[in-house]
C-alpha cells in the first residue's frame, strides 16, 4: 500500500493533465490562475510583480517561472494584490525560466 501511495504521490488529475497538454509542471499551481479572454485580454491571478512591460511583450514574475505574453498594443487595465488583467492583441503565451 505505501508503494502505490508514493507512486501515486505528486501525479494527480492536474499534473496528469498538464502532461497531456505538455504543459510545464509548474503551469498547474493551484494558487495561480492564467484566463484568456476573446484572445486579447488575458488575467492572471497570483502574479508576483511585473518583469518587463512593452508594447509587444510582457513578462510577469509568477511562483517559479516567468509568464509571458507576446502580442502588440498591450495596456495594463488593472493590477492589485497579485490580480492582473492586460489587454491587447495577443499571439502567445509561454512560460520562462526565471
Amino acid at each position: 500500500m505505501g508503494r502505490n501511495k508514493a507512486r501515486s504521490k505528486g501525479n494527480g488529475p492536474w499534473k496528469r493533465m498538464a502532461k497531456c497538454m505538455d504543459l510545464p509542471e509548474f503551469a498547474v499551481g493551484l494558487d495561480e490562475c492564467v484566463e484568456i479572454w476573446g484572445g486579447n485580454t488575458v488575467q492572471v491571478e497570483g502574479a508576483g510583480g511585473i518583469h518587463t512591460y512593452e508594447k509587444d511583450v510582457v513578462k510577469i514574475h509568477m511562483k517559479n517561472y516567468l509568464l509571458v505574453l507576446h502580442g502588440d498594443e498591450f495596456d495594463l487595465a488593472h493590477f492589485s494584490d497579485g490580480c492582473l488583467r492586460i489587454r491587447g492583441k495577443l499571439q502567445s503565451v509561454s512560460w520562462e525560466a526565471e
